[in-house]
């Protein structure tokens, strides 16, 4: 079977980074999903008073839709505080933040690895009946 020489095809879950973080394509495209759809998700914010209420109310919003995809299984850990957290408080957000319009959300993930190699297993089992 030929295939056409359009250049270079993803063919496998690995990317061409030498960076160990972004060594998988599932996960940059998982970056590339979450950071779209926080950044979507959260365009009401802008016209909301900065502080605590805000901060807490972008925190809740995040951690629900991390905790959604943790029980779809796209993240490392056997509870959610394991394989996500959300920072958004005045431990990133000090006053020149505030006096400067700027709000701040570290987001931190454990994304899973994917089956790279599968390997299968077949046995004859001999002499025995059911």
């Amino acid at each position: 079977m030929d295939t056409p020489a359009t250049g270079r095809a993803v063919w496998g879950a690995r990317t061409l980074s030498l960076n160990a973080e972004w060594k998988y394509v599932q996960v940059r495209r998982l970056f590339l999903f979450l950071e779209q759809s926080v950044f979507l998700a959260t365009h009401w914010a802008v016209f909301e008073n900065n502080g605590p209420g805000l901060w807490s109310t972008i925190r809740t919003q995040i951690v629900s839709f991390l905790t959604n995809l943790f029980n779809e299984g796209y993240f490392l850990g056997n509870k959610a505080s394991d394989a996500f957290r959300v920072i958004c408080d005045s431990s990133n957000n000090p006053q020149t933040n505030i006096d400067a319009g700027l709000v701040t959300c570290d987001i931190y993930v454990a994304p899973n690895k994917p089956g790279e190699f599968i390997r299968f297993r077949f046995q004859q089992i001999v002499g025995q009946s059911q």
